[in-house]
């Protein structure tokens, strides 16, 4: 979940300078990061970054804006010259540096992005460790955190992902209730990823619970854009819950069936009148079966995949988008093109406009991996 990623902290830049042409690119590099254009952020860092005295008792919050700017650009090496900056002997930069932990994240996790060898990822984890033992909120070790997981998780070192969930989780519970769904993501992630390096009855128990409290927040939610980050976590959350039953199941341990909160149309409501009922419709017969991939990780896994599709007027389905999946994301590219070939009916009587129709449709599949 990035969506955040836009709120950067640029505004401690304006009290730097006060004229100038170094207040001039400070100006620049704030217009650009509230606009979004990170690259050009990174460049009015670049060309500000010289101009700049580094005994101005706000140089290291410069430079850690800087550099945090210039990660999102997706530069690195560039990023380096600030965040390098950060790290000087503590007699040094003494009390400029506010948040020292946060600033040693930064420069772990600009050297891991540079090379992302083993011992970097080590001294990136050890780094956000160290920095969820500290007060403060601050979207740099978040992002951090979720790069380090996504990376662990498609490099299959579900252990190390496990982890970085976990401390991520930590780090965003330091928001209060801001940063809800990326603390729900992680969570996912980490419960994901123990389940994947040891399958067992208590991680699949706690995935269900969890399916329960993201549907319980994404039906609570009045945000329309938390709602949807919510709603694509919960259903991510119960393809998760549901492969982790069958995996046990299919590996003869005891547990018992897995029954999932059906929300209806309550998370997507039917638009119109909300006191007519909704149009109940269904899957017409026909239409391809959609195949997927096999992946060596996940061979011989089961597989559950939620799909939202577009419901057209002329009694096609379009726009198939993956929701929700398990166990891997891209075993879901390839069967969007053949949900797309099927076809909607009416499941009573009723029509509009004695109902509301639907926008969309969520179905559910059921695969195993690789066959």
């Amino acid at each position: 979940m990035t969506s955040w990623l836009p709120r950067v902290f640029c505004f401690v830049c304006l009290a730097v300078l006060g004229a100038g042409p170094a207040a001039a690119d400070i100006a620049a590099f704030n217009a650009a990061v509230k606009a979004g254009d990170y690259k050009a952020a990174a460049a009015a860092a670049a060309d500000t970054w010289p101009t700049l005295k580094q005994s101005d008792p706000q140089i290291a919050i410069v430079a850690r804006e800087f550099a945090w700017a210039t990660m999102l650009a997706g530069d690195p090496k560039s990023a380096k010259t600030y965040a390098g900056f950060l790290i000087q002997p503590p007699q040094e930069l003494g009390p400029r540096d506010p948040t020292p932990a946060v600033s040693k994240v930064l420069n772990a996790w600009i050297d891991y992005a540079i090379k992302p060898t083993k011992e970097a990822r080590a001294a990136l984890i050890g780094a956000l460790i160290a920095r969820a033992g500290t007060p403060g909120r601050d979207l740099i070790s978040v992002r951090a955190a979720q790069a380090l997981v996504s990376d662990n998780l498609a490099d299959g070192r579900w252990q190390e992902a496990a982890e970085a969930a976990s401390t991520g989780m930590s780090i965003v519970s330091g928001f209060g209730g801001d940063m809800s769904d990326t603390g729900l993501a992680f969570e996912l992630d980490s419960l994901s990823a123990s389940f994947v390096a040891n399958p067992a009855v208590p991680a699949a128990m706690q995935l269900r619970q969890l399916t329960d409290r993201v549907l319980d927040a994404a039906l609570a939610a009045k945000d329309p854009d938390l709602h949807d980050r919510l709603t694509r976590i919960f259903y991510s959350a119960k393809a998760w819950a549901e492969v982790s039953t069958s995996q046990l199941t299919q590996n003869r341990k005891t547990i018992e069936p897995y029954q999932s909160r059906n929300p209806g149309d309550k998370l997507t409501p039917a638009p119109g009148d909300a006191s007519l009922p909704a149009c109940e419709i269904s899957r017409a017969p026909g239409g391809r079966t959609p195949a997927f991939p096999a992946a060596g990780k996940f061979s011989g896994w089961p597989g559950f995949a939620t799909y939202r599709l577009k419901v057209a007027p002329d009694g096609r389905f379009t726009d198939a988008q993956v929701i929700g999946i398990a166990p891997h994301e891209e075993f879901g590219a390839t069967a969007g093109k053949a949900l797309e070939d099927w076809r909607w009916t009416f499941k009573t009587a009723v029509r509009p406009p004695s109902c509301r129709m639907p926008e969309y449709y969520y179905i559910d599949l059921e695969f195993q991996v690789g066959r």
